[in-house]
């Protein structure tokens, strides 16, 4: 795939940026959660993740690039849902492909349906990831409460640190097919705001969103609510691991938000289509006794998820 071309899924979303206002759209309406057991969705996958990172040392600067294209498909399963309304389901990614291509223009790839990949740890975590189901608990209002399952998928990884904890598949639970905390009588231009805490590889990155029911049309005969999410970003940086002779570092979020849009189709009460890009921007300065190091790293991640399949 040509880094300037959209796959498919992508094409196909954005044509349902603007779904046409349905003949009798109600004044209200409820975005919760309303499943059936065994109903199943299937989702297509596929997200761009640019960084551009610039070292200066010494009046002297050095930059590096790096891409990486990631696609796969992911299965949405409801299995039990409770008098009040929450659920619980399973999430299993059914396969997934990562290709990673430096400034130089060489590339790397990896494939769960491959039995080798470019770069064996990162294969070998993939493969583990495939294909084990995740036993997703969620409230009435489609906030996730808790992700199982995962412990079974880090005994398999050799490397601990490519193995996602509960925190990152509690994100992709909640950036799949749910609106977290999910007002039960929405109505266009109604607001609500949610806060999410999720991992990055500097510490912990704070979500402050607020979603907003932007509009109520119809996309071939299905009520579809498009509801678009701002996200202000906080970073809480871990320092735990570092040496304690190590020399002082100040790691700052310069700049960090995060935009999206969901599709939900009102049928069904879940995600058909999602896209999302987030931006950051972080510096480093490492002082030590002669010069001062700096880092910046910029880097932008679009995100898109499109229902494929459902049952």
């Amino acid at each position: 795939m040509k880094p300037n071309f959209l796959p498919l899924a992508v094409l196909l979303l954005l044509t349902f940026i603007a779904p046409a206002p349905a003949q009798d759209a109600p004044a209200a309406i409820d975005l919760r959660p309303a499943w059936q057991p065994g109903q199943t969705a299937r989702y297509e996958l596929w997200s761009r993740r640019e960084r551009q990172s610039t070292m200066t040392v010494a009046g002297e600067s050095q930059q590096a690039e790096m891409v990486m294209v990631t696609e796969g498909e992911m299965t949405w399963r409801v299995d039990d849902v409770a008098a009040d309304g929450s659920a619980t389901c399973t999430l299993t990614l059914d396969w997934m492909r990562m290709a990673i291509t430096d400034d130089e223009g060489g590339q790397q790839t990896i494939d769960s349906r491959r039995d080798a990949g470019d770069i064996p740890p990162m294969h070998q975590a993939l493969r583990a990831m495939t294909g084990q189901p995740l036993r997703v608990n969620v409230a009435a209002d489609g906030s996730i409460r808790s992700v199982a399952g995962h412990d079974a998928i880090r005994q398999q990884v050799e490397i601990e640190q490519l193995a996602p904890d509960e925190r990152d598949y509690l994100r992709s639970a909640t950036e799949l097919a749910v609106l977290v905390a999910a007002p039960a009588n929405a109505r266009p231009g109604q607001t609500w705001d949610t806060r999410h805490a999720w991992n990055h590889e500097a510490g912990t990155m704070h979500h402050r969103a607020t979603y907003r029911l932007d509009d109520v049309g119809e996309i071939e005969g299905i009520p579809i609510a498009t509801v678009l999410i701002e996200d202000r970003l906080e970073l809480e940086v871990d320092d735990s691991e570092l040496p304690a002779d190590a020399p002082p570092i100040n790691v700052r979020l310069t700049q960090g938000d995060r935009q999206a849009q969901v599709l939900f189709d009102l049928q069904r009460r879940e995600a058909v289509g999602r896209n999302s890009v987030e931006r950051t921007s972080i510096e480093v300065t490492v002082r030590m006794p002669e010069q001062t190091l700096t880092q910046r790293t910029d880097e932008t991640v679009q995100n898109q998820a499109l229902r494929i399949a459902e049952e």
